[in-house]
């Protein structure tokens, strides 16, 4: 681990569920002071583990009373970013930069119109998580990172990847791509674990979640056509069957949360995609039924 990154390298990392304990975790080895911002009146330090990979040390900050930020990476549920980064707003230095990690569209936009000078990236990973406890987390697949832009002060920084160290991570000057793949990636899989009550690779195997899939994407196709984007999501089935195989033993994040009774990301996913189509008058049926069924869980 390389310990001489300066103090003016601190990162403050928001959220801590799998995505924020695995970044905190990668960002920690890579040299950078760590702070995680939880709601807590004590500050110390805390251990992280990744599971099989040994553990670090992360500052944990009470979110309230941080010093000022310089680097924001936040990793919180997609419906809690922008309030989130609200309420840390009067902490943010002049030349913040602000990284949004998180499911769904949506916030990304509203950050970026909020902060309109400060650099504001969106990240598209496809890293695999599961936390296994506090502060400790299992890191289940490997994957890139994609890093764009979201407002045009962030247009003046692409010269450089947002982190150093040993991450797998690209910087995209058109994020909007991988934000749209991911998206229907994720409007696919993550609902419908949870309407079958199944691990993702179970998604492959039942006939009824194969047509629902098909018809998922052909409401997104639908909008892409519409907004000019389609090629955007060109073989965007074989994407994902892809995820699918390739995370076949995980629990989705949607099924997790449904399981422990939390509150789901839905209205960034397939709610989102619902509301394009109301905006551009296209039906979106199934999306609209799935959104409904996850918004009246008890």
């Amino acid at each position: 681990m390389n310990h001489s990154l300066p103090e003016t390298q601190r990162i403050h990392v928001l959220g801590a569920g799998s995505i924020g304990l695995l970044w905190s975790w990668h960002l920690r080895q890579a040299g950078y002071p760590v702070s995680l911002l939880l709601r807590t009146s004590e500050a110390r330090q805390q251990s992280i583990a990744c599971i099989g990979h040994g553990d670090v040390m992360v500052d944990i900050c009470d979110a309230s009373t941080t010093d000022e930020i310089h680097r924001f990476l936040v990793c919180t549920k997609a419906f809690q970013a922008l309030d989130g980064i609200n309420l840390l707003a009067n902490h943010l230095a002049e030349n913040a930069h602000i990284y949004l990690l998180h499911n769904g569209m949506g916030p990304q936009q509203q950050v970026a119109e909020t902060f309109p000078n400060l650099p504001v990236f969106a990240g598209v990973t496809a890293q695999g998580a599961l936390k296994q406890g506090p502060f400790s987390v299992a890191y289940t697949g490997k994957g890139i990172t994609r890093w764009g832009p979201m407002n045009a002060a962030a247009q003046q920084h692409l010269e450089q990847l947002p982190f150093a160290g040993n991450l797998d991570q690209i910087v995209d000057p058109d994020i909007q791509p991988a934000l749209w793949q991911k998206l229907c990636i994720n409007a696919c899989i993550n609902p419908l674990t949870v309407h079958f009550n199944c691990k993702n690779g179970q998604l492959a195997t039942i006939p009824e979640a194969r047509a629902m899939i098909s018809t998922i994407l052909e409401e997104c196709h639908a909008i892409a056509v519409a907004l000019s984007i389609d090629h955007l999501l060109e073989g965007i089935e074989s994407r994902v069957y892809d995820v699918i195989a390739k995370t076949a033993e995980n629990s989705s994040s949607m099924r997790q949360d449904v399981l422990n009774h939390r509150p789901t990301e839905i209205d960034f996913i397939n709610g989102f995609i619902v509301n394009q189509g109301l905006k551009l008058d296209i039906d979106t049926p199934l999306n609209a039924r799935l959104t409904e069924s996850l918004r009246n869980l008890p």
